[in-house]
């Protein structure tokens, strides 16, 4: 009989997670009948209630005599756990009679071993081929035999005989199952393969690494399952040459760990193109509350992780998981896609409740991210293809979300959103260096939301590839084919190319009418290769509608005074150009100007300039001195202007009217405020232009 206490914690719920799960009830079921156990309070006096629940600590233990046990958490209800085929053994009780498990230097000592230990003796070895070598453990006379002298390799299983053929079954009060007790060697050049075989057919959920490169064939996992390394040396589970396997599968399984290991796919030394698409980490089907951490994957043929619905988009591959610390590179190659294969994406799949946490792509042959779900902190550079990529399937991208995420120097734009996304959100992001845009918005992407991010010398293919429908070479593009952009906010965002070369052409592009965009306040634009904003022809209807922008051609706001010149010419006190395709179809623009006229020697005439028209807003008579206001509203429509405008002297209404002017949308339109003095020792100063949308 022994004593088993563990704990239990909220692992998925992000608002809870790590946090003690009080009120979880625990069953206790013996195998292989799997009938509830009888279970103690102490050393077999007092009888413990079969469930029972856990103390306000979330702590839990209970004595229940030796054998193996599957452990279950809130049986029968929706988060119902289960810790499966635990083996729990008191060890002392199988002791030789000095009161110590009998020690032996090796496992291989054992195998070859010839005495005859009592049965259910208990043999501790301080390694498997050598001591210290990490493959230490507890062995278990059992009464069975069998074929002499066979490894757990040879068994398949973790059991071995020894030179008498007496069966030895490996134990561990944890239920945990280390790697090299059953023979897997961490020395780069040993083919595990059957070792692994061995682990995989012991019926141990546990299984723990200790260091080195492990060569093998794969694993394949199945639900309730970990596979740990150590943190502070993690072991390297490497693809033998030749093995042509994915590295650890998993299909329709849930509650699966992995953390704390390398996986290397060997890519050099495996089969490519089609039908060859050996993955990292392969996740298909039904698949939930998976939680892979601290893990790199490298060197695959295919995807380095990747979560597959298998055709059926019922089963959400990946649902209520989190991927945290992973690093992901060296993914496919252009031999594969060559070959035929799909090419090789670092992190591809997920659901709108996959978390990707502090996770990095990087020097993968297409993406460094094909993903839905919520990234916080993730890293995507020096990828070949793009930084992330959404829309690529059903169902359809919902609700994912980058926060403080960067995309940078990847050969293609730095998150492409093709398409069948709604509710995307970017909040804090960098997109820095990429070959084509920062952000692509591409056909159906409805209720986009970017914010407070930095687009800076994208496009950097602008020199030698030509823009398209579906690319751009722009901080942000908004785009459509078969269907348009929807309802895209822009707020808080800087954008610039401080490049001698520059290559991010405009800033934000318009190619395709993209209904309900609003660039909103404290956006701020910097140089371009262009213009900081342009929008086609097919775009000039779209309904538009731009902030106060700094550095955007609809938006001026000069408060430093401007005065006039000693001459009775027209003077331009500021002179303001809208770059072409920047003012869309009935969009409108206020203007006001503020200003003083001093000196009494002669008229002063206010002006205004729209495109090619210039209008007399009201003029200051001989010997009329003071402030004057002007208030405009300017609407293009098709191919014409209309100004509407008001000017006041002293508070007084003294002009009003409309005008109208040609103003193409291919074509610049300039503003221009214009004074004309009567006599030249007279002055108007100019206090302040603004121009803004509304």
């Amino acid at each position: 009989m022994r004593k088993y206490l563990n704990s239990v914690v909220n692992k998925f719920d992000t608002t809870q997670s790590g946090n003690a799960a009080t009120g979880t009830t625990i069953t206790v079921r013996g195998l292989p009948s799997n009938a509830k156990s009888t279970i103690y309070s102490d050393e077999g006096v007092t009888i413990k209630s079969n469930p029972f629940t856990v103390d306000s600590n979330a702590n839990y233990e209970f004595y229940v005599d030796d054998g193996r046990y599957n452990i279950i958490q809130d049986e029968g209800l929706p988060t119902e756990i289960q810790l499966t085929d635990v083996s729990i053994y008191d060890i002392e009780s199988y002791l030789a009679p000095t009161g110590r498990a009998v020690l032996v230097a090796t496992t291989e000592t054992l195998i070859t071993s010839n005495f005859n230990y009592p049965e259910n003796s208990v043999i501790s070895t301080l390694g498997y081929s050598d001591a210290n070598d990490g493959g230490n453990g507890q062995w278990f006379r059992t009464s069975f035999t069998g074929v002499p002298s066979q490894t757990p390799a040879q068994r398949g299983n973790a059991t071995l005989t020894d030179s008498r053929g007496v069966v030895w079954e490996y134990v561990n009060s944890l239920g945990r199952l280390i790697a090299e007790a059953l023979g897997s060697k961490g020395d780069g050049v040993t083919d595990n393969t059957p070792a692994w075989s061995a682990i995989q057919n012991s019926g141990f959920k546990y299984i723990k690494i200790a260091s080195g490169v492990h060569l093998y064939s794969g694993l394949s996992v199945s639900s309730d399952f970990c596979i740990e390394g150590n943190a502070g040396d993690r072991p390297t589970l490497k693809v033998k040459d030749g093995a042509n396997q994915t590295a650890l599968y998993g299909p329709d399984v849930s509650n699966v760990t992995i953390r704390d290991v390398i996986i290397d796919g060997n890519k050099a030394n495996q089969a490519i193109g089609t039908g060859n698409n050996w993955r990292g980490i392969y996740f298909l089907g039904d698949c939930a509350n998976l939680d892979i951490e601290n893990v790199t994957v490298k060197n695959t043929v295919d995807h380095g992780i990747f979560f597959s619905n298998g055709g059926d988009v019922n089963n959400r591959c990946g649902r209520d998981s989190t991927i945290r610390n992973v690093i992901v590179t060296g993914c496919g190659s252009q031999a594969h896609t060559d070959a035929g294969g799909a090419g090789g994406t670092g992190l591809v799949g997920g659901q709108r409740s996959t978390h990707f946490v502090s996770c990095v792509a990087y020097g993968n042959y297409l993406n460094g991210f094909k993903s839905n779900g919520t990234h916080t902190g993730c890293e995507s550079y020096d990828n070949i293809g793009g930084g992330y990529e959404t829309g690529f399937g059903s169902p359809s991208t919902t609700q994912a979300k980058w926060v403080q995420c960067s995309a940078e120097n990847n050969g293609g734009t730095g998150w492409r959103n093709q398409g069948e996304g709604d509710e995307l959100t970017w909040i804090g992001c960098v997109a820095r260096g990429n070959g084509r845009a920062g952000i692509l918005l591409l056909n159906a992407v409805n209720r986009a939301t970017i914010d407070s991010c930095w687009f800076a010398e994208n496009g950097q293919l602008s020199g030698t590839e030509s823009r398209s429908d579906t690319e751009g070479f722009d901080g942000i593009t908004i785009t459509g084919t078969s269907a348009n952009p929807n309802d895209i906010i822009i707020s808080g965002c800087q954008f610039y190319d401080d490049q001698v070369t520059k290559t991010q052409e405009y800033h934000i592009y318009m190619r395709k009418e993209a209904p309900n965009v609003t660039i909103g306040d404290n956006n701020i634009f910097g140089d371009s290769k262009i213009q900081s904003f342009y929008a086609e022809l097919d775009a000039q209807t779209s309904n538009l509608k731009i902030g106060k922008c700094f550095g955007l051609s609809t938006y001026v706001n000069e408060t430093t005074p401007v005065s006039t010149t000693a001459s009775t010419g027209a003077q331009t006190l500021t002179d303001h150009l809208i770059n072409e395709r920047s003012l869309l179809s009935s969009t409108r623009l206020r203007l006001t100007i503020a200003g003083d006229a001093a000196g009494t020697a002669g008229t002063k005439a206010i002006r205004l300039q729209v495109a090619g028209a210039v209008q007399e807003l009201a003029s200051f008579g001989a010997g009329d001195t003071g402030a004057y206001y002007v208030e405009a509203e300017i609407v293009r429509h098709n191919s014409t202007a209309y100004v509407q405008y008001k000017c006041y002297i002293e508070g007084v209404t003294v002009g009003e009217g409309l005008f109208t002017t040609a103003a193409s949308f291919s074509s610049d339109m300039i503003i221009r405020s214009i004074v004309q003095l009567g006599n030249a020792s007279d002055s108007v100063t100019q206090q302040r232009f603004t121009l803004e949308q509304v």
